[in-house]
């Protein structure tokens, strides 16, 4: 799951770069969390043989659901600091 935090957190901050369009795109939680939810889906089906069957691959997306919602809450509070923190300093030069 912490694959999902730190491939969240970077959607959060950074945004999603399409290959077509040059500026990159902010990401909704809602587009994070399918994004993210792919990469999960693969890397907890391996777990679906596993006894006791179903509680460990939906334990495993649990995981993975809670790691991606609070990356991307991360990465968006880190790229509002730091946009909070360049605007008071414009303020202050004024």
């Amino acid at each position: 799951c912490q694959m999902a935090h730190v491939a969240s957190t970077a959607l959060g901050c950074r945004g999603k770069e399409e290959p077509k369009k040059s500026p990159r795109t902010e990401v909704s939680e809602e587009d994070a969390m399918q994004e993210i939810g792919v990469m999960a889906f693969d890397h907890c089906s391996k777990f679906q043989g596993v006894e006791p069957k179903p509680d460990v691959f939906a334990t495993c997306r649990k995981y993975h659901r809670a790691g991606t919602k609070q990356g991307f809450r991360m990465g968006t509070d880190a790229m509002k600091n730091v946009l909070d923190e360049e605007w008071a300093g414009i303020k202050v030069e004024q």
